[in-house]
């Protein structure tokens, strides 16, 4: 079941990082599976990913809760809020799946904070997908 996990975060990644509207809001090449040492906003990275089964009858179904951060050093929320717009909206239309099926895709929340020490944004954006594998 890790497979599934790997993929599906591999494909959230790419889909983000070839979104050209997502590239005109942050810049290209600013989505990671992980922070890189260093990293100055603005990027957004996975900060978890849980996976459990569902208990299903008929088939194996997975929940599966993705949160992303996206950092930027502007002050202001409203880039916060127009990156996660972008990024619910692909994340929402996306046929995920290879090996798997993807049964619902749904946004769990946005939230926003500041952190006191660099006057950098952060903006969290909570996703969940049901999915079925396919073999």
């Amino acid at each position: 079941m890790a497979d599934f996990a790997l993929n599906l975060q591999t494909e959230l990644v790419e889909l983000l990082r070839n979104d050209a509207a997502l590239t005109a809001l942050i810049g290209s090449n600013k989505v990671f599976d992980a922070p890189r040492r260093g990293q100055r906003p603005p990027f957004i990275i996975i900060k978890s990913h849980d996976f459990s089964p569902r208990d299903a009858i008929a088939t194996s179904l997975y929940d599966h809760e993705v949160e992303l951060e996206f950092w930027h050093a502007r002050g202001a929320r409203e880039l916060g809020f127009q990156v996660a717009e972008r990024v619910v909206d692909l994340f929402l239309a996306h046929p995920f799946g290879v090996s798997f099926r993807a049964v619902r895709q749904n946004h769990r929340h946005t939230k926003t904070s500041i952190e006191q020490r660099t006057g950098w944004a952060k903006t969290l954006i909570g996703l969940r997908v049901t999915i079925e594998p396919l073999s």
